[in-house]
């Protein structure tokens, strides 16, 4: 988060510290009033830091550079589905992750979300600024019938 390029840097510059003050809490200090900080952390991901360090992505991306790292294109999470894989401005696949903690309330085995309109080539999306385009998602049913996903 804080290497240089990181596109967090600009909504966090608030945030002056953060402590870790026991195994199930830190203390986050922040430079001045920052009202909307709990609605800037529901904007971060959890990632084990053996597997970053494994597989040398400690340091943020940095876009504005086209520097990536191993974690733009693997998935580390424990939600219940996983990255099957991804092709910036065509589709991304996810497939169910057996792993997950939870029992399943959805008969899905596979969901790909696709642009809804073609996008022009060129840097990633996340350096461009954010898509004006609508997307649109498919989700297979274990029994191979397709599903459009609830917006709950």
């Amino acid at each position: 988060m804080n290497t240089p390029g990181a596109l967090v840097m600009t909504v966090v510059n608030p945030i002056k510290d953060v402590r870790k003050v026991d195994s199930h809490t830190v203390d986050i200090e922040t430079k001045q009033p920052f009202p909307i900080l709990l609605s800037i952390l529901t904007h971060f991901f959890v990632m084990d830091k053996d597997w970053l360090e494994k597989n040398d992505a400690m340091a943020s991306t940095d876009l504005q550079q086209k520097k990536e790292n191993f974690a733009n294109r693997h998935g580390n999470g424990t939600g219940p589905f996983k990255l099957k894989s991804r092709e910036v401005d065509v589709k991304t696949v996810l497939e169910v992750n057996p792993s997950w903690w939870d029992k399943p309330q959805h008969n899905l085995t596979e969901v790909v979300f696709t642009p809804s309109s073609p996008t022009p080539r060129g840097p990633p999306r996340s350096s461009r600024g954010p898509s004006t385009a609508p997307s649109r998602s498919r989700c297979r049913t274990s029994s191979g019938s397709r599903a459009t996903p609830s917006s709950r």
